[in-house]
């Protein structure tokens, strides 16, 4: 009889380990197939900005610029959309054969909401202070951030297209690919490997050194949000809030001296950490348990060392990683960038002729 229970908890921990093993496969794939998108839709669209421009243009938004910024903007529109969608689509695929249990997205009050969004404002002040340190340390070895010019006018329309493509479609997408999939495909490994792990990838999928650990931060606000609310629709508005902020603040300094954006950008800033530490102080003393973590209710025949070893050892996760790693080092270097460049030019004018 203990022979044949041993065989029994031999032969169901080794079935949990290899759904796990799946399910780590599945997030992998999920996101190199968002890295299987973005280079040969980049290589097109540079040729084909190659043609149009007579050889003057790398990139087509640039070529679209002439156009005016909203005819840029709408072009960003239309790759983020095939560039975020496919891949999303694909996890979506994936999370249905895992048997993963979508989101339910349950309701909690709209004090508690406000006070957790505040809490998210915070940290992503923080998250900003710590961008900087980490910058200016990656500076001293040669890696420079990516600057990424400013496509504002002052106008209404552009702001607008700006909020849609910076703020509501990431908001929406990403918390879709990164919560409701990747996030809920690592949960057997355990929520706190789940959490961590997720916004380590959802951080080196932004690709620039100045992205990497704000969106971490980011990520994990909104990660908390998910597993301690069971709600998506939380983590997609502070998504939103910290995006469009973003791009009001840039619309609204358009203008500026350099001493007033100094100022405007620290009042911000200030207030953002003031209603962030109000609403930890509401939630902490006034409804401690009103908003409770979600319990998926799994037993497991593994040891939580042993999950968390298997996630996080993935090859296809750790593939994933290193290769957007480099793809970030490879864009802080201006002089390899050229060198990129110029071999989709030297093709493009080919081309043309």
């Amino acid at each position: 009889m203990m022979t044949t229970g041993y065989a029994s908890s031999t032969l169901f921990h080794d079935r949990e380990r290899a759904r796990l093993k799946r399910r780590a496969r599945f997030a992998g794939w999920t996101l190199l197939i968002f890295l299987g998108v973005q280079f040969p839709l980049s290589a097109v669209t540079m040729i084909i900005a190659q043609l149009l421009s007579h050889g003057r243009e790398f990139y087509l938004s640039d070529w679209l610029t002439s156009y005016g910024p909203a005819a840029s903007i709408l072009y960003e529109i239309v790759l983020y959309l095939v560039l975020v969608g496919v891949p999303l689509a694909i996890g979506l695929c994936f999370r249905r054969r895992a048997g993963v249990t979508p989101i339910v997205n349950q309701k909690i009050p709209a004090t508690h909401a406000v006070a957790l969004l505040s809490m998210g404002l915070g940290a992503c002040v923080f998250a900003n202070f710590a961008t900087s340190l980490i910058a200016e340390w990656a500076s001293s070895f040669g890696l420079e951030p990516t600057s990424v010019p400013s496509t504002q006018n002052g106008t209404l329309p552009v702001l607008l297209l700006s909020l849609l493509s910076m703020a509501v479609l990431p908001a929406i997408l990403e918390e879709w690919l990164f919560r409701g999939v990747i996030l809920q495909l690592l949960r057997p490994a355990g929520d706190l490997t789940a959490l961590l792990l997720s916004s380590v990838l959802f951080g080196v999928t932004h690709g620039t050194i100045e992205q990497i650990p704000f969106a971490t931060v980011v990520g994990l606000a909104c990660g908390y949000f998910v597993l301690k609310t069971g709600n998506l629709y939380l983590a997609m508005a502070l998504h939103f809030l910290n995006n469009a902020m973003s791009v009001v603040l840039d619309c609204v300094l358009l203008h500026a001296t350099d001493a007033q954006a100094v100022a405007w950008t620290y009042v911000t800033f200030i207030v953002l950490t003031v209603l962030g530490l109000l609403g930890w102080l509401f939630l902490r003393h006034r409804a401690p348990q009103a908003i409770a973590p979600v319990y998926d209710g799994r037993s497991s025949w593994m040891s939580l060392g042993e999950r968390r070893r298997t996630v996080w050892l993935s090859p296809i996760l750790l593939i994933y990683a290193i290769v957007s790693l480099l793809m970030t080092v490879i864009a802080s270097q201006p002089d390899w960038t050229e060198i990129l460049t110029g071999y989709v030019a030297s093709f493009g004018g080919f081309l043309h002729g």
